[in-house]
């Protein structure tokens, strides 16, 4: 067994490694280091006070941030950056679920229209959104309910009937019942 050097309370089992000590590979000192891993050993002075968790916590996908940055810019109003990061952040939680970008848009815009509302509130405002797109592209005719809609829609039908000859009293004509051949 070696005998024991200074520093060191216990040698090694069977002595010492040969890359023990500076200028070694077990040495962690910057100098011993390859010029690549000196890189990393480096401690960094930018971002400081950033952590993983917030990186995390204010990170969107592209598409998000250029759909919010976008909205920002076109409304002109100066948001606080933490509001405009949330907004971020359920804007991608949004596109995710594979919501349309025109009707975040809108919503983003209802958002907007809305003094006090929080970033959280944005979800509901995008089915809100989805709700007046769907109204407006299902619109009724001009001045009519849906139910009244409906009924004028039926009413068309059975004067389209009358005209084709079907008004005679048959509810159904024995052709259509007989699209097999006559069944016995």
């Amino acid at each position: 067994m070696n005998p024991p050097s200074e520093g060191f309370a216990e040698p090694f089992a069977e002595g010492f490694p040969s890359n023990a000590g500076v200028g070694g590979k077990g040495s962690s000192h910057p100098d011993s280091l390859p010029t690549q891993e000196k890189r990393h050993a480096r401690t960094r002075t930018r971002g400081v006070g950033v952590t993983a968790g917030t990186l995390a916590a204010t990170a969107v996908r592209p598409d998000a941030y250029r759909l919010t940055a976008g909205w920002h810019r076109s409304v002109g109003t100066p948001y606080p950056t933490n509001t405009v990061r949330a907004l971020g952040k359920q804007v991608d939680g949004l596109l995710a679920d594979r919501a349309d970008p025109d009707t975040v848009t809108a919503a983003l815009d209802l958002w907007h229209g809305r003094p006090g509302a929080a970033p959280g509130l944005l979800p509901h405002l995008y089915a809100d959104a989805v709700r007046v797109r769907h109204a407006e592209t299902t619109a009724a005719p001009a001045g009519l309910s849906k139910r009244d809609a409906k009924a004028a829609g039926w009413f068309a039908l059975a004067a389209e009937f009358e005209r084709e000859g079907q008004g005679d009293g048959q509810v159904v004509d024995a052709e259509l019942l007989a699209l097999d051949g006559a069944r016995r």
